[in-house]
């Protein structure tokens, strides 16, 4: 996305200029990655606003907009008035309700428009060099898997698998974790976001392990589920099922393909087999700068597939008070199909 896409919205709506107050959408416009800052974007020129703790900060990366040091409230009041700004847009699912209150109250002449989603059309569509970050965090997401096996075994606690899943990210370059990290075992991996607590892993427990990492600011997200000791083989038959539905929805992907189509793959293949009442959430989603991003892949959604879309299927079966099964992968969209990221394996791991 260009400024001057941008800056074409920002004159369709009707206004004269746009605040962002999401520090996600700030990175994603701006680069700047502190807390406590604004973009004001009008239709001639775009502004960071930050507090005095970040202003070398932002003076020495940010090239392109011009650094306006916060200095109290009427900082972005005068910038408005210097530019002219009557109808000022703003981010109505992340301003707060005090700082609308304040504003409304104390910006005389300038009438507040509350706008969703505003630069989500384009964050949904990732460049080459967003792509390129979201493969290196799947890769580290995946390489974790292949080592945490070594860690586990039956006595140990699901927070201690947690924390060595999180410190393996770590260690291969992960500012952090993308989400808090889900351990769930036995009957709690019917949960499906169990996150981890303090049971002890059992012989025989199914394990289910969500996980993801942040890296250069980008996600990953993968899930894989095995069991710690002998598969029975009501396990090995559930694993089965939920493996052949990923593959089946993963098979499907193409750009211009319904999303809520693309759900209906998985849920219609669980109805098939005699499990659609095990399945209770939608197939998956977008993934960027946060885990969870546009398209939302459910039964209800209106989203479409597009080329450059980067997403996270995960089919899982939840049966109460016996365990769950939920496998997760990433894909990029391509024109003509997709490129995986990672791949779950096709048969039950037993540790």
């Amino acid at each position: 996305m260009t400024r001057a896409d941008l800056r074409e919205q920002i004159k369709d709506l009707g206004i004269d200029a746009f605040l962002f107050t999401d520090p996600i959408n700030i990175r994603y416009l701006s680069g700047f990655t502190g807390t406590s800052s604004m973009v004001l974007m009008t239709v001639k020129k775009q502004y960071l606003l930050v507090d005095s703790r970040y202003l070398t900060e932002a003076k020495t990366l940010i090239n392109d907009y011009e650094i306006v040091p916060i200095q109290g409230s009427r900082t972005l009041y005068n910038l408005l008035l210097i530019n002219g700004v009557r109808q000022l847009g703003f981010e109505s699912l992340h301003l707060t309700f005090d700082q609308y209150d304040f504003m409304d109250e104390h910006y005389g002449g300038v009438k507040l428009i509350p706008i969703k989603h505003l630069i989500m059309a384009h964050r949904r569509i990732k460049t080459s060099k967003e792509m390129e970050t979201i493969r290196i965090a799947a890769q580290i997401a995946e390489s974790v898997f292949e080592e945490i096996l070594n860690f586990i075994k039956i006595g140990q606690s699901e927070r201690a698998i947690s924390h060595e899943i999180e410190r393996l990210m770590r260690s291969r370059g992960a500012e952090n974790a993308s989400f808090k990290t889900i351990v769930a075992s036995g009957a709690r991996s019917a949960l499906p976001h169990g996150v981890a607590s303090d049971k002890i892993i059992e012989d025989g427990d199914f394990l289910t392990l969500d996980y993801g990492c942040i890296y250069n600011g980008y996600c990953s997200d993968i899930t894989r589920t095995v069991v710690v000791g002998s598969a029975s083989e009501k396990q090995r038959r559930l694993y089965d099922l939920v493996w052949q539905s990923q593959a089946k929805t993963i098979a499907a992907i193409k750009p211009e393909l319904e999303c809520a189509r693309l759900d209906a793959i998985a849920r219609d293949f669980f109805k098939e087999k005699g499990y659609g009442a095990y399945f209770s959430h939608g197939l998956g989603h977008g993934i960027g700068l946060e885990v969870h991003e546009f398209p939302r892949i459910t039964e209800d959604s209106f989203d479409v597939i597009k080329s450059g879309m980067a997403l996270a299927l995960e089919p899982g079966v939840y049966i109460e008070h016996y365990g769950g099964v939920r496998i997760e992968d990433m894909v990029l969209v391509t024109v003509d199909g997709y490129e995986r990221l990672t791949k779950a394996p096709e048969h039950l791991i037993e540790i």
